[in-house]
């Protein structure tokens, strides 16, 4: 659990892409403490600074978000998609 906890505070700190796979991953961990850091982690990033330091354009960043989305609401959800570019389907630009 600790290195799990460890790895994630390194990965975090780096921003970006990086930071939103590793809190991603560890959404379904299985200690809650470790989800709900990952979960906070991730929607801190997800809204702050506005918009999110990722790239534009990444499908990678779609799927993460497909699996974020209860993370924050619906409208936040939206606009990061249009922001970033990735549509609700990970396809192509946003609209």
């Amino acid at each position: 659990m600790h290195t799990r906890r460890a790895a994630h505070r390194l990965l975090h700190a780096r921003g970006g892409i990086r930071a939103l796979r590793a809190s991603v991953e560890l959404l379904t961990d299985e200690d809650p403490r470790v989800r709900r850091a990952a979960a906070e982690r991730a929607r801190n990033l997800l809204t702050d600074p506005w918009p999110p330091a990722l790239p534009l354009l990444d499908p990678e960043v779609g799927a993460l978000l497909d699996r974020c989305t209860g993370l924050v609401g619906e409208n936040v959800m939206r606009n990061l998609r249009r922001a970033l570019l990735v549509p609700d389907d990970g396809t192509g630009p946003g609209r």
